[in-house]
């Protein structure tokens, strides 16, 4: 889209520094037709002719930060600008303080009363301790970060108290909205630890136009509970109902009809929807499925520090001579489906064998950080080691460095690799994205590895937002120059593997 601000922005520079169009034309190797589409956004700027103008214009750091987010808004649209700003947060788990703020409702039984929406968590986890308590509840939506986040707060509270509660959750990607599809998402991956208690399913489709737009199943929520109290059954209804920019509803009711003529129209809707991938079941049916979505497509890669497909043959047949005799009984977290482990050590090394073979077929990119690598060295382990496995020795970690450093530099190699000052996923989280297929999200950290090891999501409307994402905005504004980077690595080398 055209941008009146990096025209103003560019000339600005020029009197500032007294540099004349015609110097730029000629530095830059620009047609003058060609500087001015540039320069007033009708084209897209490419990332060469961005640098050409950053060094014939001397910007300084803050200059060039200003000067390459309004090329950002040239080559986008706001909906997919905001996007990568909410990756922003998710990637590198910056603090988001709206998610703090109370929500308000109206609150109908009987009587018109106004209501935070913690107050109605509390009405119903009050009578969570009565006899016979049971209650069901079924979300649509509700992705906004501020309702998720005392959403997942309430549900956690709920199954901690209560073994006879469920909840279906149905999560929509809709064409084009990209930041709708990435709180969807975020939904997803937020709520699924609480499969821990076996009470939490999530759904989800994808549609040309939102659930949202519709009047009767906006941001919603049912919950239905049932109890003993003085010796009556009750059951209780509560209906929610989140309007976007405007004070929110809850009915609590006992209308059994009306109950039912919401759960038709739900029932109806779900209808639509499919189920995430979901395995919980250990490492090889995972490796298995992995290998096989990863046939004949491009991969990118949100990690702190180097994938499995990342590390040299020769660091597997090295680690894999002392696995069985070093770990011993503690390999039984790698038994295959014989229950041998040492026949389950030779299946991952032939895996990760060909998966390093797609790494030279298809394009890879991957996103590191600085801590991550840290660790990595300090530790002798990456972010997702598997149980049983053992360190990776200075020698190993040595060959690991040389072998992203190097692919890195060759510049008839595919193979790429972005490193990051800030940290990624801190809460444990590995992202990879398979171009035109999906998305797989692994959990690395203790305590979700408890649920679900690892999520796969089939979305071109998500593979579009994170390769975006990946491709130009983290290059941008959070990677470092590839010089840095292999000064980086080659510090770690040296201090750590030496």
């Amino acid at each position: 889209m055209q941008n009146s601000e990096l025209y103003k922005f560019i000339t600005s520079l020029c009197r500032k520094r007294r540099i004349k169009i015609d110097y730029l034309i000629k530095t830059c190797n620009f047609s003058r037709s060609t500087l001015y589409r540039y320069m007033k956004g009708i084209s897209v700027m490419p990332v060469e002719a961005e640098n050409k103008l950053i060094a014939a214009l001397k910007m300084d750091e803050t200059e060039r930060q200003a000067f390459q987010h309004l090329t950002e808004l040239t080559a986008i649209d706001e909906s997919l600008l905001k996007a990568r700003h909410t990756l922003d947060r998710f990637v590198f788990d910056l603090p988001q303080t709206e998610q703090s703020k109370p929500v308000n409702l109206v609150y109908y039984d009987r009587e018109k009363y106004y209501r935070s929406l913690h107050e109605i968590w509390n009405v119903v986890l009050r009578n969570v301790k009565c006899p016979n308590f049971s209650c069901d509840i079924k979300i649509v939506n509700c992705v906004d970060p501020v309702i998720l986040k005392q959403l997942s707060n309430f549900l956690e509270q709920l199954f901690a108290s209560s073994i006879s509660s469920d909840v279906e959750h149905l999560l929509t990607f809709v064409n084009k909205d990209y930041e709708q599809n990435l709180n969807a998402f975020i939904s997803i991956i937020t709520m699924l630890p609480l499969a821990v208690y076996k009470n939490y399913s999530a759904f989800y489709n994808h549609s040309n136009s939102s659930v949202a737009q519709s009047s009767l199943f906006q941001d919603t929520i049912i919950i239905k509970t049932a109890y003993l109290q003085d010796e009556n059954n009750v059951l209780q209804y509560y209906w929610l109902s989140f309007l976007n920019g405007e004070l929110s509803n809850c009915a609590a009711f006992q209308d059994d009809y009306l109950y039912s003529f919401l759960m038709d129209n739900y029932n109806h809707l779900k209808k639509a929807y499919t189920t995430p991938l979901c395995n919980s079941s250990g490492m090889e049916m995972h490796t298995k499925a992995l290998l096989t979505i990863a046939q004949d497509t491009d991969a990118y890669l949100l990690k702190p520090n180097n994938c499995y497909d990342k590390i040299p043959m020769e660091c597997w047949f090295s680690i894999k001579d002392r696995m069985y005799n070093e770990m011993g009984a503690l390999l039984t977290g790698l038994r295959d489906e014989s229950g041998d482990p040492a026949e389950a050590i030779q299946f991952y090394a032939e895996h990760f064998q060909e998966r390093i073979k797609l790494t030279y077929r298809n394009k890879h990119t991957d996103v590191y950080c600085k801590d991550g690598l840290l660790e990595m060295v300090q530790t002798g382990k990456i972010a997702d080691h598997m149980e049983g496995m053992p360190p990776f020795s200075p020698e190993e970690l040595r060959s690991i460095l040389e072998y992203i450093r190097d692919r890195n530099l060759d510049p008839n190699d595919s193979y790429e690799f972005y490193l990051t000052e800030k940290n990624i996923f801190d809460n444990g989280l590995v992202i990879v994205i398979y171009k035109g297929k999906g998305i797989i999200v692994e959990y690395t950290k203790e305590n979700r590895q408890k649920t679900a090891n690892n999520v796969f999501i089939e979305s071109s409307e998500l593979n579009q937002i994170f390769i975006d994402y990946i491709e130009n905005h983290i290059p941008k504004f959070h990677a470092l120059s590839k010089e840095d980077a292999t000064e980086f690595i080659n510090s770690l080398i040296n201090k750590y593997t030496t």
